[in-house]
């Protein structure tokens, strides 16, 4: 059985660390007796918390970035280590370089259960197929003491492939191997060298990686909200240290890397204002902490960054909103996490849900958390709500139409300061003709439909938010499956979400003219209702009420 332990897919990425508190162990094995060591960078000391690591640019053949005060540049080479101070607009760009090499594979499974990963393993040896047992992973280290450690197990075919088409072509003519699909797998890292331009036009050139660090550090022209209404670019300034890197493309990366806490900072702002009451600040923070360490080694399994800085994580938006009620509520719940069962819980959140959350299987593909479950967001007479079957299309028009007496209803308590946006998100509606309609739907999925005669919704989860969509055309009919993808299909952006109903105008022959959308709440609606969390907190209720209502039978547990 030949059983191998990589780091990331393959990729020996040179990492650095904090001594006295090592942030993150890779066990590395090699194939053929080879051995890629981790450079490692001294540093100053840090306390015994989690170190994040938040990828902020991708793919960049330059990045523009301002050094606040005097700062230091340290390389992977011993010794590499310049001291500058000179003011202004600098400049790192990619001097040259060369992608990762990389090979195609069939992968038969990954998972993060060893067990199933060596059941797929005996079942194609026990056919004579030779496959690959490989184990990837991290483990996350608060001081001395590893809090996560997640290994991820992946089953290959023993064969490399030099493209995409020979290995497609080799799995479709080799019919023991169904079920498995094409990858693609780095063999090594990438490798370049990044110029450092400095604003009088003085060059420093460092191979691979560098890091920035005693000087917060201000970065040009940052993406936010890729996709949704909110995308644009602004200027954001960053704390501990910034990591520009040679990545698998050969372009440039850029990595904040900083403790936990400095990450909650920037992580409340950036999900919500400082002027949300306390105990909804100290909510965010719990499960804020609690979703990056469930999510580790999750979502980017395969960069050097733990998350990114947008809501694909969640949106960070480095230190320059920080303000001191969002640091009283990230230091007076640190280390604390919510679990049940003794476990990490996965705890999403939304902005708006609109009066009601909805059920995890029903937006992702989750394994029914029995704590991820919809609710009414309400305090009181929720037995009586719950005889209001939102799944009915009767009961949605008359909810939507409504504006119920929920949580997240701010008009209600007054529109205090921190809800000034909601109200827009809480009842909503877009209007399009048919033919603009029909045009974004195509250009959005692909689908060539002839001319957009009827949107149906098939199937509908416990909010309201729509599951299965039906699109008749003239030429062509289909159905979306779940709520992002049809939140994305029927709007330039994304649509604010799932939970609509449509109205239809009629044209003189009969045909839709115009569909108008109505809907209630902003985002998935799964877990914390984020408006609804800070109107909890006004009517007095703690961050333990908060939590209890949202994710059902969990416990504010210490975590380190």
């Amino acid at each position: 059985m030949k059983i191998t332990v990589l780091l990331k897919r393959r990729e020996v990425l040179s990492r650095f660390f904090y001594p006295g508190n090592l942030t993150r162990l890779f066990l590395i094995f090699v194939i053929a007796g080879f051995y890629f060591s981790c450079a490692r960078i001294p540093y100053q000391q840090v306390p015994a918390q989690p170190i994040v690591r938040v990828g902020i640019f991708e793919g960049q053949d330059e990045i523009d970035f301002k050094p606040l005060n005097s700062f230091l540049v340290l390389g992977r080479k011993k010794g590499e280590k310049f001291s500058l101070s000179e003011t202004g607009l600098w400049r790192a760009k990619i001097a040259n370089s060369a992608p990762a090499p990389s090979v195609y594979r069939i992968l038969f499974v990954q998972t993060f259960q060893k067990e199933r990963a060596e059941k797929v393993l005996h079942k194609f040896r026990s056919q004579n197929i030779r496959v690959e047992l490989i184990t990837a992973g991290d483990a996350l280290y608060a001081g001395n003491k590893a809090i996560v450690d997640r290994k991820n197990y992946r089953v290959v075919l023993a064969k490399d492939f030099d493209n995409e088409r020979q290995a497609a072509a080799y799995l479709a003519t080799t019919p023991r191997l169904a079920g498995g699909k094409v990858v693609r797998e780095k063999m090594g890292p990438a490798h370049g060298f990044i110029t450092l331009v400095s604003p009088s036009g003085k060059t420093l050139v460092i191979e691979n990686a560098l890091r920035i660090t005693k000087s917060p550090v201000v970065l040009k022209n940052v993406r936010v909200g890729q996709g949704f209404q909110w995308e644009r670019t602004e200027d954001r300034t960053f704390t501990g240290e910034m990591e520009f890197r040679i990545d698998a493309s050969g372009k440039l990366t850029a990595v904040n890397v900083l403790t936990m806490d400095n990450y909650l900072r920037g992580v409340l702002p950036g999900e919500m204002t400082s002027s949300f009451p306390l105990q909804a600040l100290k909510a965010q923070a719990i499960v804020a902490r609690t979703l990056f360490l469930y999510n580790f080694n999750r979502k980017h399994p395969d960069e050097p960054f733990d998350v990114c800085d947008d809501v694909h994580c969640q949106s960070f938006v480095g230190i320059g909103q920080d303000a001191p009620s969002i640091r009283k509520a990230v230091w007076e719940t640190k280390g604390f996490v919510l679990t049940y069962d003794h476990r990490l819980c996965s705890t999403p959140y939304s902005a708006l849900c609109g009066g009601h959350t909805e059920n995890a299987e029903n937006v992702w593909n989750s394994d029914g958390e029995p704590y991820l479950v919809g609710v009414f967001d309400v305090l009181k007479n929720e037995e009586l709500l719950r005889a209001f079957d939102l799944s009915k299309e009767a009961n949605v028009k008359k909810w939507i139409e409504s504006r119920p007496a929920v949580n997240c209803n701010a008009a209600l308590m007054g529109d205090p300061h921190f809800s000034a946006y909601s109200d827009k998100y809480f009842r909503w509606q877009e209007k399009y003709s048919a033919k603009e309609l029909g045009q974004i739907i195509e250009e959005k999925t692909g689908e060539q439909m002839g001319a957009l005669l009827d949107i149906v919704p098939l199937r509908r989860g416990v909010s309201g938010r729509i599951i299965d969509l039906q699109v008749i055309g003239s030429a062509a009919s289909f159905t979306l499956h779940n709520e992002l993808n049809i939140r994305r299909a029927l709007a330039r952006k994304t649509l604010y979400s799932a939970c609509f109903v449509v109205d239809k105008i009629p044209a003189a022959d009969g045909r839709v003219q115009k569909f108008i959308l109505k809907g209630a709440g902003w985002g998935h609606g799964v877990g914390m209702c984020q408006i609804g969390a800070g109107m909890m907190a006004l009517q007095g209720k703690s961050v333990g009420d908060i939590l209890a209502h949202y994710y059902r039978g969990t416990r504010i547990t210490k975590f380190y």
